[in-house]
């Protein structure tokens, strides 16, 4: 509902600045960190608080922005640190790992 448009508005948002350096994927590790910069964000939004919110986006028929961009949110490779995955465990008890994800 309201809640995964704004949070697709705000991920919109952290990638377009993150991507001014002229990469298309980015991963969600550094969208949280430059969301942590904001006072008191971090307290009220843990990792697996982040976590649940990319899940509930993933699990929702939401994926365009107002504007239009499309969201495309990908899971590690065998590259990835641990670090740098926000996981989930899903209703039928299976983990779900996120890492990154572009607009188009």
């Amino acid at each position: 509902g309201a809640n995964n448009q704004d949070f697709i508005e705000s991920l919109y948002g952290g990638w377009q600045h993150l991507t001014s350096n002229g990469m298309s994927t980015v991963r969600f590790r550094d969208i949280y960190d430059l969301f942590c910069l904001t006072p008191g964000y971090k307290k009220d939004n843990p990792p697996a608080a982040f976590a649940q919110q990319i899940y509930s986006l993933h699990r929702s028929e939401m994926r365009t922005t107002r504007a239009g961009k499309k969201v495309e949110i990908e899971y590690p490779s065998g590259s990835a640190k641990e670090k740098d995955v926000f996981s989930v465990v899903a209703e039928d008890g299976r983990p779900i790992r996120y890492y990154s994800l572009w607009f188009k």
